[in-house]
């Protein structure tokens, strides 16, 4: 199993890539759980990851054609962003994460949206 998180774009220290990076630490460190990164190279969490020397896998945003995921993997999703339809055919499951309520109700805004991108093979 791993952990998957998409969308990580931020240069600067923020509330969720300090919970990513958390998690990301926590999980290797207690369970031997490695993640998957995907966003861009300039992220702050990628950077705070690297001094702490806590492996990952980093993709970046629109080139992550070779990953290739496990029924087991888990991918871990705080908000919509336009890059999510290129995940829905991965194998693995979802866990929506809505740390803000304007990430969660922002998600279907045109009432079928989440139901058509979160379709992965299998389930959410």
């Amino acid at each position: 199993m791993r952990l998957i998180f998409s969308d990580l774009t931020y240069p600067k220290l923020g509330g969720a890539e300090n919970l990513i990076y958390r998690i990301v630490k926590t999980a290797f460190a207690e369970h031997g759980v490695r993640s998957v990164l995907i966003g861009s190279p300039d992220s702050f969490i990628l950077k705070r990851l690297d001094e702490d020397a806590i492996p990952y896998t980093f993709y970046p945003t629109h080139s992550f054609a070779a990953l290739r995921t496990t029924p087991s993997d888990r991918f871990v999703h705080f908000h919509y962003y336009d890059g999510l339809d290129k995940l829905k055919n991965l194998s693995g499951k979802c866990v929506v994460w809505g740390i803000l309520a304007g990430q969660i109700t922002g998600w279907n805004r045109f009432g079928f949206e989440l139901i058509r991108t979160l379709s992965f093979r299998n389930s959410c």
